[in-house]
This record gives C-alpha cells, sequence and structure tokens, in this order.
C-alpha cells in the first residue's frame, strides 16, 4: 500500500443500510481521474461524492471498488469495518519515510491515543505508515483533539491526523447548484478589479482590529467592540449590514454579520458567499482576560472579506449575473456556532448559494519562504475546488498552490447543509503558524505576511467574481 505521499486522499464508502464504513484509499494524483470517477459512480446509487466521500447502498460497494480499480487501478476492499454505535475514526498517517528509531513509536503512539481518550478507543487498522482508531463517542471539538493529542504525544514522527465521524458522512440537505466549466482565458475587467486589493488597506483595516480590541473571543464583552468595528467600516463603505442573531442552548453569541455589496442582475436570489470568522482565542478558550489579537486566526480572513467589499463599493452590481455577499462569523472557535445556525436557516429558506468559499488563516509564511496558498480537501465540493484551482493559475500561474488537510472551519457548516463550499488557507495549514491560537497572533511579528495576506485575497476575489458571471459589457 503506498501511503508515503503526504497529500493523501479518502474515498469513503458508507453503507447506509448495515452502517458499515467501507474507506479506499486514494493518492493525491487520482484526483486528476476525477471525470473518469464521476461517471464510474454514476452507473450506482450514490447518495453523496466529493473529494473525500462515497455514500452508496449496501450491495454497490464491491462493484464500485472493480470499476474504480479498472479506471486508477487500486480500491482497497481490506478497509470494511462493521459498525454498530455511535463512534468517530480517526486516522494517522505518517510523513516521511520510516527510520529504523521509529519502530517502536506506533506503540507509543497508541498508548498515548488511548490515555487522551480513557481506553475508549479500538486500533482497527496498524502499520508503519498509518494508524486508524475507533473512538467510541463522536468528537465535537476536532481542533481541540488534535492539539491534545499532538501536545501529548511522545513520537518524535510527523504525523497527519484526520478525524471522521458521522456528521462527516450524512449531509443534511441537497442545496447544491452545479458548478460551471471554469474559464480558460482571463477577464480584462476582474485583472483590474483584483489588481485594486491593497497591502496598505488591508494592514489599516487589520491595525483598528487587533490592536485597541483586547479579545475577539466569543463569549468576551470585547468581541461586541469587533462587531461595532466591522459594522462601522460597512457603513463607510457605503452599505448596510445585516446581522443574523443566534443562541446556542441558553448561551448567547455575537451575531452572524453580512451585507451584499453586489446584487446580481438576471439570478439576484442566487449568492456566491465569501466569508471569514471575526472572533478568535488564545490559549485558553475560556479566559476573556487573556490577550487575543487574532491577527492571522482570523483576522486574515476577515482582512480578505473586508477588502473586497471596499473594491466592489466602486463596481456598478448591475455588471453580474449572480449576487454576492460577504460574511463574517461568530462563535468559530467554539465549533462553528455561527456558521452551523446561519447555513442552517438559509436552508430552512431555500435560499440558492452557488459557491460558499471562507479564508481561514492566510497570512503567515515562513520569512524566506514565497507567497504560497493550500487549499482544503476535506469537507469541500469537488467540482468547486477544481473550478477555484484553475481560476488561480489562469490569473497567478507562478504562485504554489498546494492541498491541506486543515479542516473545521465555517465552510464546513455549509457543506454539511449540502452547499458547494471551500476553503482557502495558508501553505501546511493551520497548525504551521507557531503563534497559532496565542498572545503573540500580532500583524507586527515574524512571518506575518501582508503580501501573501494580498495575493490570497485576490485569489479568493477572482474566483467569486468569474462566478458571479459578469456581464458581456465588463470584459
Amino acid at each position: 500500500m503506498n501511503l508515503k505521499n503526504l497529500f493523501l486522499f479518502f474515498l469513503l464508502a458508507v453503507i447506509v443500510k448495515n452502517d458499515i464504513v467501507g474507506i479506499s484509499i486514494l493518492e493525491k494524483n487520482d484526483y486528476f481521474y476525477k471525470d473518469d470517477i464521476r461517471k464510474v459512480i454514476g452507473m450506482f446509487d450514490v447518495k453523496e461524492f466529493n473529494r473525500n466521500i462515497i455514500i452508496v447502498d449496501n450491495d454497490e460497494t464491491n462493484n464500485i471498488c472493480s470499476s474504480l480499480e479498472n479506471i486508477i487501478g487500486h480500491c482497497n476492499e481490506e478497509f470494511i469495518f462493521e459498525m454498530n454505535e455511535k463512534y468517530s475514526l480517526i486516522v494517522f498517517y505518517f510523513v516521511g519515510a520510516m527510520k529504523e528509531e521509529y519502530r517502536m513509536e506506533n506503540e507509543l503512539l497508541i498508548e498515548d491515543i488511548k490515555t487522551v481518550f480513557n481506553d475508549k478507543i479500538d486500533i482497527i487498522y496498524n502499520d508503519e505508515e498509518m494508524i486508524i482508531a475507533k473512538v467510541k463517542e463522536v468528537i465535537k471539538d476536532e481542533k481541540g483533539v488534535i492539539d491534545s493529542i499532538k501536545n501529548y504525544s511522545r513520537t518524535k514522527r510527523n504525523i497527519n491526523i484526520n478525524i471522521i465521524d458521522q456528521d462527516f458522512y450524512y449531509r443534511n440537505n441537497d442545496n447544491s447548484l452545479p458548478i460551471p466549466e471554469p474559464p480558460k482565458e482571463r477577464n480584462k475587467q476582474i485583472e483590474e478589479w483584483i489588481n485594486e486589493v491593497s497591502e496598505n488597506s488591508q494592514r489599516d483595516f487589520l491595525d483598528g482590529l487587533t490592536n485597541p480590541i483586547f479579545t475577539r473571543l466569543s463569549t468576551s464583552l470585547d468581541v461586541y467592540r469587533a462587531v461595532y468595528y466591522i459594522n462601522q467600516t460597512i457603513i463607510d463603505q457605503g452599505f448596510e449590514p445585516f446581522i443574523y442573531s443566534y443562541n446556542v442552548n441558553e448561551d448567547r453569541y455575537p451575531p452572524v454579520i453580512c451585507y451584499d455589496p453586489i446584487i446580481g442582475k438576471e439570478e439576484k436570489d442566487t449568492y456566491i458567499i465569501v466569508s471569514g470568522h471575526y472572533d478568535d482565542r488564545s490559549t485558553n478558550i475560556t479566559d476573556p482576560k487573556q490577550r487575543a489579537p487574532g491577527a492571522n486566526d482570523d483576522g486574515s480572513g476577515v482582512a480578505a472579506v473586508t477588502e473586497i467589499g471596499r473594491i466592489l463599493s466602486n463596481i456598478d452590481d448591475a455588471s453580474f449575473k449572480y449576487s454576492i455577499r460577504l460574511c463574517y462569523f461568530s462563535g468559530e472557535e467554539q465549533g462553528r456556532k455561527g456558521s452551523i445556525e446561519y447555513s442552517k436557516y438559509l436552508s430552512e429558506q431555500n435560499t440558492k448559494i452557488l459557491a460558499m468559499m471562507q479564508s481561514d488563516m492566510i497570512a503567515y509564511k515562513p520569512v524566506d519562504d514565497k507567497p504560497a496558498l493550500d487549499m482544503a480537501y476535506r469537507f469541500v465540493t469537488e467540482d468547486l475546488l477544481y473550478y477555484c484551482n484553475n481560476i488561480t493559475t489562469l490569473y497567478f500561474p507562478t504562485l504554489t498552490l498546494g492541498l491541506t488537510d486543515s479542516c473545521c472551519t465555517d465552510s464546513q457548516s455549509f457543506f454539511v447543509e449540502g452547499y458547494n463550499s471551500i476553503a482557502y488557507n495558508e501553505k501546511g495549514g493551520y497548525l504551521v503558524d507557531p503563534y497559532y491560537h496565542s498572545t503573540g497572533d500580532t500583524i507586527e511579528r515574524e512571518g506575518y505576511s501582508f503580501e501573501q495576506l494580498k495575493i490570497i485575497t485576490q485569489t479568493v476575489f477572482a474566483s467569486a467574481l468569474t462566478l458571479a458571471e459578469p456581464t458581456s459589457n465588463s470584459k
């Protein structure tokens, strides 16, 4: 089994009738067979298909596997496990070559995992390249669990961790709209618009968001200073913000903030949503007295949204087929509370969303590295990922474009509600930034790159503008 590539893809067949999970492990290059794969699975009773998952009926598993073998040469039938209870799967795969001194470290890691979960875990696969563990509970705080395992583990090997629970398998609704084929030529008007993205403008906005405001923790009072700041910025752009207020159980959270800078000419009730989350946290997620500037997590995504709004304030909204909505989410650090509630609300209202595009942590890079972009490949819509990757390479052919297994940002909430969604990250995902969830996450520190923030903002903007379909007189 070849699992040495860092970017492994998981196609999972969830057998609904008998609660059996079949996992087929595919490699990065299999993505380029996506059109052929779609043709194959189109012959079967498929409940769900994207980069990460296939849901089929029980009697289709072997047929799909055989057909995939004919196209891509492999489909692993041995990864089939019977599941009769609530559970999560955790997949640990190791990065880099096996060394002799690592031989005993699988056992150390397994011991540490069992300690973290109080022995409520079964190891169902274990070799030198990968461990699959079944946890007898549904994991809600995925980031927290991953951080705990990595902090507690004694292994010296580099590991990537994927948590797969029933939310991963089942989407509540099917709200997806067809994603068009990406254009093969640049639009000159779009080039002019994305070139208006300004590092100085983003720096000024982030200075006001991160320096005067002590913390943006969703359970703090200070977070409402951020609410006022964002609302006032939108008003200064000439738009009227609207808020979505929500409670979770008996807890009141700060609102989701949105506005519509572009009202489509032909299909004004179909939206492209561009978003980030304005809440943040430090090392202690419950302490409002701990400084949390959140310049990268997720001040960078918020700055991207705000800069796009600034430029759209000078664009005639009649120039587009579809509407563009910009959103700022709260409660992300507590488990995507705001986006879960808002995406459910939109689904209940039968709101049509062509694409939801989240930016979460896009400004950090090692000082000597060139700007780079990683796209999340978990909880995203395959066709939208393909589309946006093509737009990025069309307008920024020299930008390093990769993939990350980072998860659990607000795009996942829309994905679960059946909407097309995607997430933009810095290279390596959220754990690469050494100041992640700390008081040191400021715009002044080493590694905070306004150059990279500008470029990734431009890539998001280019895809959003292209999806919104400028009218012919805008070219």
